[in-house]
This record gives structure tokens, C-alpha cells and sequence, in this order.
């Protein structure tokens, strides 16, 4: 489904053509977002809390673009915690719907939220 809808991404087709569903940077996005969105960048740090996992997008995570994983949902994702770990230094796309703790964030309850991008 990836590899179509990159297809469809790049062709401008369907809602792809419409800008509301264009890809954001995570460096570059505020408070203001909302809705349903694909956010990408790179994974500065993951944070473990009790309840819950931080992929950190910025330096300060009370203002940056944020995934946030329920501690529950984290055994869907390959590896569990240790495989989340290994995204700190990747560039991920996430998609999901955005609320707003701290800064934007959108919280990732399956795999098939957060795509590991290739290095250019």
C-alpha cells in the first residue's frame, strides 16, 4: 500500500492532489495543525515514560512534533521498545490524526502509522 500511495503522491492523483494532504516536516509544524496528516523527519529522541514511548522530533519536546505510543500498544510495533529505540537518528513519515500535548502530536497504535524512510 506504500508503494501506491506513493505512486499516487508523486502523480498528484486523488486527495493527493488536494494540499491539506500534503507531507509535512515535523521542524516545521505548529500548533495550528490539526486533522489528519502525514509528518515526517528525523526521530531526535525516544522517551519512555510509565505509561507511554516519545518519538521526539526536536530538541524540546514541550514544543516539537511528537509520536506517542501507548505502552500497551508498543508490543504491535517489530523489536517492541528495543525496536522503537532503534528509530532515534532515522527519518520516519508518520500519519494519524494530530491532537495537540505540549506541541503537535500525533499517537501511533499500529506499525503501519510510522514508515522508515530510506537514507537519500
Amino acid at each position: 500500500m506504500l508503494a501506491l500511495e506513493a505512486s499516487a503522491r508523486t502523480a498528484g492523483l486523488g486527495l493527493w492532489q488536494n494540499p491539506q494532504f500534503a507531507v509535512r516536516d515535523a521542524a516545521r509544524t505548529t500548533t495550528k495543525l490539526s486533522g489528519f496528516q502525514l509528518v515526517e523527519g528525523v526521530v531526535q529522541a525516544v522517551g519512555v515514560g510509565r505509561d507511554r514511548l516519545y518519538l521526539n522530533f526536536g530538541s524540546d519536546w514541550r514544543s516539537d512534533f511528537t509520536l506517542m505510543i501507548l505502552r500497551r500498544d508498543a508490543s504491535k510495533f517489530p523489536g517492541r521498545l528495543a525496536g522503537l529505540r532503534k528509530l532515534e537518528g532515522q527519518r520516519v513519515r508518520a500519519r494519524g490524526w494530530v491532537f495537540h500535548m505540549n506541541g503537535p502530536a500525533i499517537r501511533a497504535d499500529h506499525p503501519a502509522m510510522i514508515e522508515v524512510l530510506k537514507k537519500p
